[in-house]
């Protein structure tokens, strides 16, 4: 029992900040991209942009009070701790749902401007507007098109060697983990 109020706690808390830190997004990253969309100067002030990070922002609390909640159910005893796993793996994909709506419904309405032409040119380089893929660009490390820091382009080996090396010490461990038991 205490390993289950010490996952689900953490799994609550984890949801909770990342729920704020995504709804917070929108006034990140660089001024010239709204949800990674290039656009005119004083874009974001508009009525359709705050419209849409109004939405964004509603999805995300929607997002995060219902993932903190399931996560604090089997405190409750109403639900298995078995259900964390896929509980978390959902809210990893629902994480990703409001940018990629947000991100879609900005390139439809910047399209007609000069701007949205050099949109839809850098667009096609990223896959949900989130996934840098670009066999022409030399750099591995790219600008995140939406927040602050830095993505891969994943058009390069080396960046699947950054992710794999990682990923190989991550079950290297499992397997030494469940061998051990």
């Amino acid at each position: 029992m205490p390993e289950t109020v010490l996952v689900s706690s953490l799994m609550a808390l984890l949801a909770a900040v990342v729920s704020a830190i995504m709804a917070a997004a929108p006034a990140m990253g660089p001024r010239d991209r709204f949800f990674g969309v290039i656009v005119e100067p004083g874009f974001e002030s508009g009525a359709f942009a705050r419209r849409t990070v109004r939405a964004y922002r509603w999805m995300f609390l929607g997002i995060g009070v219902a993932f903190v909640s399931a996560f604090l159910l089997p405190l409750l005893g109403s639900a298995p701790i078995d259900l964390i796993t896929p509980v978390a793996l959902l809210f990893t994909v629902a994480m990703v749902a409001p940018y990629v709506w947000a991100h879609r419904r900005t390139l439809r309405q910047v399209k007609p401007t000069p701007a949205g032409e050099a949109a839809a040119a850098d667009s096609r380089h990223w896959k949900l507007g989130i996934v840098y893929f670009n066999p022409s660009d030399p750099r591995v490390d790219v600008p995140k098109n939406f927040g602050v820091g830095s993505t891969l382009n994943f058009a390069r080996g080396t960046s699947w060697l950054v992710i794999s090396i990682p990923l190989f010490f991550a079950g290297l461990i499992l397997l030494v983990v469940a061998l051990v038991t």
